[in-house]
């Protein structure tokens, strides 16, 4: 399974501390010297890109950290990536965490299982490991 979420939370991927955790069991296909983005292959072989903050390339690494390489297989809930979400703010980035799925084909289907109505500071409320979109394939 995978999840995705726009803005502040990526259950599975993302939690409030900014931090990027694995969506699923793979390996790392892709990282970047600025940290700001990974790609990784799960087990299923789905391709699947994390990318922090819109023009945060510009920010040339500062406020990011990476915590695994390439070629490094991964299990969900590990740690890949972290961020500052201020250091963002104050560079004029916006800190949307973005997730690209690729390798369509494979996908059953792509259900939207939950979504929370609660708000603190304009960012939805999701506990870490709350799904929102499940991708399965087939």
């Amino acid at each position: 399974m995978i999840y995705q979420l726009k803005g502040n939370l990526l259950p599975e991927c993302f939690c409030a501390t900014g931090t990027i955790y694995a969506p699923a069991n793979g390996r790392i296909g892709a990282t970047t010297v600025t940290n700001h983005s990974i790609g990784m292959i799960t087990e299923d072989g789905l391709r699947v890109f994390i990318h922090v903050g819109l023009g945060t390339v510009e920010m040339n690494g500062k406020g990011f950290a990476r915590f695994v390489e390439m070629g490094d297989v991964v299990k969900a809930g590990q740690p890949l990536i972290s961020f500052d979400r201020e250091a963002i703010k104050a560079a004029g980035h916006e800190d949307i965490v973005t997730v690209i799925v690729s390798e369509l084909d494979r996908l059953k289907s792509i259900d939207h299982v939950g979504e929370s109505g609660t708000l603190i500071g304009g960012n939805p409320l999701v506990k870490l490991g709350d799904p929102l979109l499940v991708a399965k394939t087939k």
